[in-house]
């Protein structure tokens, strides 16, 4: 189990990211800190595994296997840029790479989205930013960060991100009593300020796109 009086902060970097020419020196302001894990979007990856079922119908429990590979495949391609990134397959190992603090941990999600299949969404209509949360509430972290290619509102409800498109139709389910902070490619450089700061209180709303979903909760 991850130790829980240092629970660690899960930051999702969007996959359409990837072109952002800014990408290597945000994970070297990433590499910096402590007691971090990164989730590498789909990008591009999942994209392909779409276009594949428009040309070749195939299930969904096989593109949502290919959509996992998908964030394996930009997760390699972040770690071939930052070499201090090391990626984790099991709770174990990710409990090994924290308590090391040697590196960042990084998500390869086939494995235990297999082991727990039954708490997961085989649809399209669950993407990367569900799967972090739902990774953060199985190991208790104090806070999940989105990172998005796309302006993110000062305040918002879970609902009235579905809306505008920043996060997929399950998330407020998987998201319900986490501390969420999103932060646009724009505003990136503010990301190592935040997570120096001590995580909100539950219960606490902060301005600037900081939300603890609980009050927004809506039933399973």
């Amino acid at each position: 189990m991850i130790n829980p009086s240092s629970k660690p902060t899960l930051i999702k970097l969007g996959g359409s990211l990837l072109t952002t020419p800014h990408l290597n020196s945000w994970l070297n302001l990433l590499s910096t800190q402590q007691n971090i894990i990164l989730i590498a979007g789909g990008g591009i990856f999942a994209d392909s595994v779409r276009t594949a079922q428009q040309l070749c119908p195939f299930s969904e429990q096989a593109a949502h296997e290919m959509a996992l590979l998908a964030m394996s495949q930009y997760a390699l391609l972040l770690q071939d840029i930052c070499k201090k990134l090391q990626p984790f397959t099991s709770l174990e190992e990710l409990e090994k790479i924290l308590e090391e603090k040697q590196a960042i941990p990084i998500w390869h999600p086939t494995k235990l989205c297999t082991e727990y299949a039954a708490e997961i969404a085989a649809s399209w209509k669950m993407t990367s930013d569900s799967l972090a949360a739902w990774l953060a509430k199985k190991i208790g972290a104090n806070r999940l960060i989105l990172i998005k290619s796309a302006p993110c509102p000062a305040e918002f409800s879970l609902e009235t991100l579905v809306a505008q498109g920043l996060v997929d139709e399950l998330f407020p389910h998987y998201a319900a009593d986490l501390n969420i902070r999103l932060f646009s490619q724009e505003e990136f450089v503010r990301c190592g300020e935040y997570l120096n700061t001590p995580p909100l209180l539950k219960g606490e709303v902060k301005h600037y796109a900081v939300v603890f979903s609980k009050r927004f909760r809506i039933n399973a």
